[in-house]
Protein backbone atom coordinates (compact mmCIF):
# COMPACT_ATOMS: atom_id res chain seq x y z
CA UNK A 1 0.00 0.00 0.00
CA UNK A 2 1.53 2.87 -1.25
CA UNK A 3 1.18 6.07 1.30
CA UNK A 4 2.22 9.94 1.60
CA UNK A 5 2.94 12.85 3.54
CA UNK A 6 0.27 15.60 2.43
CA UNK A 7 -3.75 15.87 3.26
CA UNK A 8 -4.54 16.75 6.74
CA UNK A 9 -3.16 19.85 7.74
CA UNK A 10 -3.06 22.05 10.98
CA UNK A 11 -5.84 24.15 10.60
CA UNK A 12 -9.25 24.23 9.97
CA UNK A 13 -10.59 21.45 7.67
CA UNK A 14 -13.15 20.29 4.81
CA UNK A 15 -14.86 18.71 7.16
CA UNK A 16 -14.39 20.97 9.76
CA UNK A 17 -15.07 24.02 7.72
CA UNK A 18 -18.48 22.21 6.20
CA UNK A 19 -20.14 22.80 9.97
CA UNK A 20 -18.24 26.15 10.43
CA UNK A 21 -19.97 26.96 7.05
CA UNK A 22 -23.16 27.10 8.94
CA UNK A 23 -21.80 29.53 11.12
CA UNK A 24 -19.79 31.58 9.35
CA UNK A 25 -22.05 32.16 6.16
CA UNK A 26 -25.53 32.28 7.28
CA UNK A 27 -27.01 31.37 4.08
CA UNK A 28 -26.14 28.20 2.26
CA UNK A 29 -27.48 25.82 -0.12
CA UNK A 30 -25.79 21.54 -0.43
CA UNK A 31 -27.09 19.18 -2.74
CA UNK A 32 -26.23 15.81 -3.65
CA UNK A 33 -27.17 12.77 -5.93
CA UNK A 34 -27.88 15.14 -8.73
CA UNK A 35 -27.81 14.27 -12.76
CA UNK A 36 -25.18 17.01 -14.83
CA UNK A 37 -28.77 18.39 -15.79
CA UNK A 38 -30.18 18.94 -12.38
CA UNK A 39 -27.12 20.47 -11.13
CA UNK A 40 -26.99 23.03 -14.10
CA UNK A 41 -30.35 23.92 -12.87
CA UNK A 42 -29.49 23.86 -9.30
CA UNK A 43 -26.44 26.27 -11.06
CA UNK A 44 -28.49 28.47 -12.53
CA UNK A 45 -31.02 29.55 -10.01
CA UNK A 46 -29.11 29.77 -7.17
CA UNK A 47 -26.44 32.15 -9.22
CA UNK A 48 -29.00 34.35 -10.16
CA UNK A 49 -29.83 34.36 -6.41
CA UNK A 50 -26.21 35.40 -5.75
CA UNK A 51 -24.74 32.14 -4.66
CA UNK A 52 -21.21 30.74 -5.41
CA UNK A 53 -20.08 27.14 -5.93
CA UNK A 54 -17.53 26.43 -3.11
CA UNK A 55 -17.67 22.78 -3.05
CA UNK A 56 -18.32 20.43 -6.55
CA UNK A 57 -17.32 16.99 -6.29
CA UNK A 58 -18.56 14.60 -9.66
CA UNK A 59 -19.11 10.78 -9.06
CA UNK A 60 -20.61 7.86 -10.58
CA UNK A 61 -23.29 5.82 -9.07
CA UNK A 62 -24.97 2.39 -10.68
CA UNK A 63 -23.70 3.95 -13.73
CA UNK A 64 -25.29 7.03 -13.38
CA UNK A 65 -22.98 10.70 -13.71
CA UNK A 66 -24.15 12.48 -10.54
CA UNK A 67 -22.93 15.74 -8.53
CA UNK A 68 -22.50 17.05 -5.52
CA UNK A 69 -22.10 20.57 -4.62
CA UNK A 70 -22.15 23.22 -1.97
CA UNK A 71 -23.03 26.54 -2.82
CA UNK A 72 -22.78 30.03 -0.21
CA UNK A 73 -23.97 33.08 -0.50
CA UNK A 74 -21.88 35.48 -0.06
CA UNK A 75 -19.42 37.70 -1.60
CA UNK A 76 -15.92 37.58 -3.07
CA UNK A 77 -13.92 37.84 -6.63
CA UNK A 78 -15.09 36.92 -10.29
CA UNK A 79 -15.48 32.89 -10.29
CA UNK A 80 -16.12 30.11 -12.67
CA UNK A 81 -16.80 26.69 -12.53
CA UNK A 82 -17.56 24.16 -15.12
CA UNK A 83 -18.32 20.53 -15.08
CA UNK A 84 -18.07 17.12 -17.23
CA UNK A 85 -14.86 18.23 -18.94
CA UNK A 86 -12.90 15.33 -20.52
CA UNK A 87 -9.30 15.96 -20.61
CA UNK A 88 -8.69 18.21 -23.25
CA UNK A 89 -11.86 20.01 -22.71
CA UNK A 90 -10.20 20.31 -19.05
CA UNK A 91 -6.84 21.54 -20.09
CA UNK A 92 -8.13 24.33 -22.43
CA UNK A 93 -10.52 25.79 -19.95
CA UNK A 94 -7.35 25.83 -17.30
CA UNK A 95 -5.03 27.23 -20.24
CA UNK A 96 -7.67 29.92 -20.68
CA UNK A 97 -8.48 30.38 -16.82
CA UNK A 98 -5.02 30.79 -16.01
CA UNK A 99 -4.18 33.71 -18.54
CA UNK A 100 -7.25 35.33 -17.20
CA UNK A 101 -6.12 35.34 -13.76
CA UNK A 102 -7.90 32.78 -12.34
CA UNK A 103 -6.91 30.08 -9.93
CA UNK A 104 -8.06 26.69 -9.22
CA UNK A 105 -9.98 26.67 -5.98
CA UNK A 106 -12.25 23.12 -6.20
CA UNK A 107 -10.84 20.34 -8.77
CA UNK A 108 -12.59 16.59 -8.93
CA UNK A 109 -11.53 13.85 -11.30
CA UNK A 110 -14.08 11.40 -12.26
CA UNK A 111 -15.01 8.54 -13.96
CA UNK A 112 -17.53 7.96 -16.58
CA UNK A 113 -17.82 4.72 -18.70
CA UNK A 114 -14.30 4.40 -19.55
CA UNK A 115 -13.62 8.46 -19.86
CA UNK A 116 -12.29 10.50 -17.37
CA UNK A 117 -13.88 13.99 -17.04
CA UNK A 118 -13.53 17.01 -14.71
CA UNK A 119 -15.31 19.67 -12.51
CA UNK A 120 -13.78 22.85 -11.53
CA UNK A 121 -14.61 25.87 -9.62
CA UNK A 122 -12.04 28.83 -9.93
CA UNK A 123 -11.66 32.39 -8.85
CA UNK A 124 -9.29 35.52 -9.29
CA UNK A 125 -8.78 35.29 -5.34
CA UNK A 126 -4.74 36.25 -4.33
CA UNK A 127 -2.86 33.85 -2.96
CA UNK A 128 1.23 32.32 -3.64
CA UNK A 129 2.37 30.60 -6.19
CA UNK A 130 0.27 27.16 -7.60
CA UNK A 131 0.93 24.08 -9.66
CA UNK A 132 -2.01 21.56 -10.54
CA UNK A 133 -1.31 18.00 -12.42
CA UNK A 134 -4.50 15.83 -13.62
CA UNK A 135 -4.45 12.11 -14.94
CA UNK A 136 -1.33 11.54 -12.68
CA UNK A 137 -0.48 7.55 -12.22
CA UNK A 138 0.01 6.70 -8.23
CA UNK A 139 3.51 6.69 -8.89
CA UNK A 140 2.96 10.15 -10.47
CA UNK A 141 1.40 11.51 -7.96
CA UNK A 142 3.93 10.36 -5.19
CA UNK A 143 6.63 12.25 -7.69
CA UNK A 144 4.56 15.48 -7.87
CA UNK A 145 3.66 15.40 -4.43
CA UNK A 146 7.75 15.26 -3.24
CA UNK A 147 8.75 17.67 -5.84
CA UNK A 148 6.29 20.13 -4.61
CA UNK A 149 7.10 19.83 -0.99
CA UNK A 150 10.85 19.94 -1.27
CA UNK A 151 10.10 23.55 -3.54
CA UNK A 152 7.47 24.58 -0.26
CA UNK A 153 4.62 23.63 -2.04
CA UNK A 154 1.36 22.45 0.11
CA UNK A 155 -1.02 20.22 -1.23
CA UNK A 156 -4.72 21.86 -1.30
CA UNK A 157 -6.88 18.88 -2.78
CA UNK A 158 -6.58 15.90 -4.79
CA UNK A 159 -9.03 13.56 -6.51
CA UNK A 160 -8.83 10.25 -7.01
CA UNK A 161 -10.47 8.21 -9.97
CA UNK A 162 -11.02 4.75 -11.64
CA UNK A 163 -10.24 4.46 -15.82
CA UNK A 164 -10.52 1.17 -17.27
CA UNK A 165 -9.40 -0.71 -13.72
CA UNK A 166 -6.29 1.66 -13.62
CA UNK A 167 -5.68 4.70 -10.75
CA UNK A 168 -5.07 8.00 -11.56
CA UNK A 169 -4.83 11.51 -9.24
CA UNK A 170 -5.78 15.17 -10.02
CA UNK A 171 -4.40 18.07 -7.80
CA UNK A 172 -3.28 20.90 -6.93
CA UNK A 173 -0.73 22.86 -5.11
CA UNK A 174 -0.15 26.28 -3.80
CA UNK A 175 2.86 27.84 -2.38
CA UNK A 176 2.61 28.56 1.67
CA UNK A 177 3.61 27.65 4.93
CA UNK A 178 2.27 25.17 7.27
CA UNK A 179 2.84 21.27 7.97
CA UNK A 180 0.17 19.02 6.43
CA UNK A 181 0.44 15.19 6.19
CA UNK A 182 -1.36 13.23 3.31
CA UNK A 183 -2.27 9.93 2.92
CA UNK A 184 -3.48 7.84 -0.38
CA UNK A 185 -4.08 4.36 -1.25
CA UNK A 186 -5.86 3.94 1.76
CA UNK A 187 -8.35 0.91 2.32
CA UNK A 188 -11.19 1.74 5.15
CA UNK A 189 -9.08 0.19 8.36
CA UNK A 190 -5.81 1.85 7.18
CA UNK A 191 -8.28 5.17 6.70
CA UNK A 192 -9.89 4.96 10.32
CA UNK A 193 -6.51 4.22 11.51
CA UNK A 194 -4.85 7.41 9.71
CA UNK A 195 -7.35 9.18 10.84
CA UNK A 196 -7.43 8.52 14.40
CA UNK A 197 -4.03 8.49 15.15
CA UNK A 198 -3.80 12.34 13.65
CA UNK A 199 -6.88 13.73 14.99
CA UNK A 200 -5.34 12.56 18.42
CA UNK A 201 -2.53 14.67 17.70
CA UNK A 202 -4.33 17.95 16.91
CA UNK A 203 -4.31 17.36 12.71
CA UNK A 204 -7.84 18.22 11.15
CA UNK A 205 -8.63 16.20 7.59
CA UNK A 206 -8.96 18.84 5.17
CA UNK A 207 -9.58 16.64 1.96
CA UNK A 208 -10.90 13.68 1.32
CA UNK A 209 -11.46 11.50 -1.97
Amino acid sequence: MKKMKQLLKKEILVVALLFITGTVFSQFVARHAMSPSQYQTEFNNLNAKGYRVTSLSGYTSNGKELYAAIWNKVAGPAWSARHGMSATDYQKDFNDKVSKGYRLVCLSGYAVGNQAKFAAVWDKSSGGAWRAKHNMTASDYQKAFNDYSRSGYQLQQVSGYVINGKEYFAAFWEKKSGSIIARHNLNAADYQKAFNDFTSKGYHLKCIS
